[in-house]
């Protein structure tokens, strides 16, 4: 059994910032310089294990609906190793002996983790090494001391601001900001995660549980370049509803019935149960406060 370890005080100069196109992009930050990590994640990125002594951290991008990826961070020189850019879906780790390897595929070859360039690939991997799997949602983010004990912390995930454990709060304030005249932007406890739009309406649903901004992105002369969605996300912050690999956006959303139901553009229906919906949400719930200037 891992230790649970619920005040973790990590704090990594990492953030996720949100681009016009919805996407994030992953930000080493340290004051000093700014570098790009990783870009278009379709969510805030997660961090699923740190080894404290090797100085390795598993990073977890959501590139689609149920679509994520693993890549390894080098935390001393703050980079990703290039040969962990592949279609990483898992990760093996021994606490004991500070290793950790990945692969594309449960049953193929594993990669140890390495500075070193190297193309070894290991099958027989040792038998009490711990499986992390891209596509499994976590609860935790696993650390690995200098002393080799794995311990458990709530999951880490990394915001706007330099990524540190979340902290327990059961509200998530939502606020429409105007920037520019006529443009909006929208925050949830002070982390923008929708920048300039217009056509701002807000709905908070399923018992404040579910968060619902109706927006028109991609301002631009051309008429054609204008985007009009509505957004739907959960108390994690993810987005629901929409399918990047069709391209689909969602035209309207309303609660009827005990569902939350999703119009898209393809002409399908798709919806969200309220109850679920509260399940999932661990006592949170959104709350709008009134738009500033």
């Amino acid at each position: 059994m891992l230790k649970e370890e619920t005040n973790n005080q990590i704090s990594l100069p990492l953030r996720s910032v949100i681009g016009k196109k919805l996407n994030y992009d992953l930000i080493f930050d340290d004051g000093e310089t700014k570098v790009t990590l990783l870009k278009r994640a379709k969510a805030p990125y997660e961090i699923s294990l740190i080894d404290e002594k090797k100085k390795f951290a598993v990073i977890r991008k959501k590139r689609d609906i149920n679509d994520y990826v693993f890549f390894i961070l080098d935390m001393k020189r703050w980079h990703i190793l290039r040969n962990s850019t592949t279609d990483t879906k898992f990760i093996k780790y021994n606490a004991k002996t500070n290793e950790i390897f990945f692969s594309s595929s449960l049953f193929n070859h594993y990669t140890p983790v390495s500075r070193k360039p190297s193309e070894e690939r290991l099958i027989n991997i040792p038998i009490t090494s711990k499986l992390l799997q891209a596509n499994k949602n976590p609860k935790s983010t696993i650390i690995i001391d200098q002393e080799g004990n794995a311990k458990a912390t709530p999951l880490i995930k990394i915001t706007s601001k330099n990524s540190k454990a979340p902290k327990s709060s059961t509200k998530l304030v939502v606020q429409v900001k105007n920037v520019k005249d006529f443009y909006n932007e929208v925050f949830v406890n002070d982390e923008r995660i929708l920048p300039e739009h217009i056509d701002t309406q807000i709905k908070i649903l399923a018992d404040k549980t579910l968060l619902a901004i109706h927006c028109t992105i991609n301002i631009k002369k051309n008429k054609k370049d204008k985007i009009s969605q509505w957004l739907v996300y959960d108390t994690d912050m993810n987005l629901l509803g929409i399918n990047h690999n069709k391209k689909t956006i969602i035209q309207n959303v309303e609660e009827k019935n005990g569902k939350v139901v999703l119009t898209l553009s393809d002409g399908s229906v798709g919806t969200l149960n309220l109850n679920k919906m509260k399940n999932i949400s661990s006592g949170r719930k959104f709350m709008l406060k009134q738009n500033t200037r």
